[in-house]
């Protein structure tokens, strides 16, 4: 059967990135390769439906729209690089995908890190994970095999194969060991297994420090991008036409007697700045109103550049309308 990527590729760089049947197939590959991916490395820190299409359609709009310069995009959106280099469908999925360094593999990782920042106990995680990759390699070996990489302790014996429950269970009362040998206890108990799922052990038995707990994520915490991108729409969906002029003659970099030119409602300099000011301002409102907390404080024509980066993620605003 022949692959259809390289052809929906091709008319989604000719229609500066719109193609929905493209974007169906690419949230299908974005789904199938993130699905075991744990709920930190999703915004908010949760793997569920609207988790999965939010990473999606982020990761289709890089492709799309933002420059990457690396190999090997050279300075192109990764769609244009994929055409001009006249890739066929395999080698875009593991470029856009599927690779170490794809472009959703690539937000993962950020919203990982984001994560992480925001909550001490998945930074806890994290360093539990890397001290367990370190004393596997000191005391244990690995067999040979598919990914994920399996270990077992030198001269191991025949074992019985325990759920991680009841692991946990047994090894309750040796919680207080050295890292070290609590962690070859846990992979005597499991037998064969992967540094992940000893992980997991090691993080039931062990206690997070004191004060390290947090509360589940609210719309007060820092992370709020989906909840921004959806009012942010909703406000460019209610501007007039002029106002919508105005905002993507900013974009482009117009100088102000271009745009008093071409609307004559605008007959100064000033009556720019404050038409700024004002669509600042209502976009502002909006963000306060979803999110239930002061805006920002920023000089409008920033605070409208960064409403125009969201409108662009988001496919609201094509960049076609942006370039001069």
């Amino acid at each position: 059967m022949k692959d259809a990527w390289p052809q929906l590729v091709r008319e989604a760089v000719a229609k500066n990135g719109e193609s929905s049947n493209l974007l169906s197939s690419f949230s299908d590959h974005v789904v199938r390769m993130a699905r075991p991916y744990p709920d930190a490395y999703f915004a908010l820190g949760r793997k569920s439906p609207d988790a999965f299409v939010d990473l999606a359609h982020r990761a289709y709009a890089s492709c799309a729209r933002q420059p990457k310069g690396r190999f090997p995009f050279a300075g192109r959106e990764p769609f244009r690089a994929f055409v001009e280099e006249d890739f066929d469908g395999r080698t875009m999925r593991y470029h856009a995908v599927y690779s170490r360094l794809s472009i959703a593999r690539e937000l993962l990782r950020d919203d990982y890190a984001r994560n992480v920042r925001r909550d001490p106990v998945l930074q806890w995680r994290a360093d539990v994970f890397r001290e367990v990759g370190a004393a596997l390699r000191t005391h244990a070996i690995e067999l040979p095999g598919p990914k994920p990489v399996r270990w077992t302790l030198p001269n191991a014996g025949p074992t019985i194969l325990r759920a991680p429950e009841v692991v946990v269970a047994r090894l309750r009362p040796f919680a207080d060991e050295p890292f070290d040998a609590l962690c070859v206890r846990v992979l005597r108990e499991l037998g064969a297994a992967p540094r992940g799922a000893v992980a997991q052990v090691m993080c039931e038995l062990l206690t997070p420090p004191a004060g390290e707990a947090v509360s589940e994520p609210t719309v007060e915490d820092d992370d709020l991008e989906r909840t921004v991108r959806t009012a942010v729409r909703g406000a460019w969906a209610a501007l007039d036409p002029d106002a919508r002029a105005l905002i993507t003659a900013l974009a482009r970099g117009d100088a102000y007697d271009d745009v008093i030119a071409r609307s004559p409602s605008l007959n100064s300099r000033v009556a720019v700045s404050r038409a700024v000011a004002r669509l600042a301002a209502e976009f502002v409102r909006t963000i306060e109103q979803a999110v239930g907390a002061p805006g920002s404080s920023g000089r409008p024509k920033q605070i409208v550049e960064l409403v125009l980066d969201v409108l662009l993620q988001t496919d609201a605003l094509s960049d076609a309308e942006v370039k001069p």
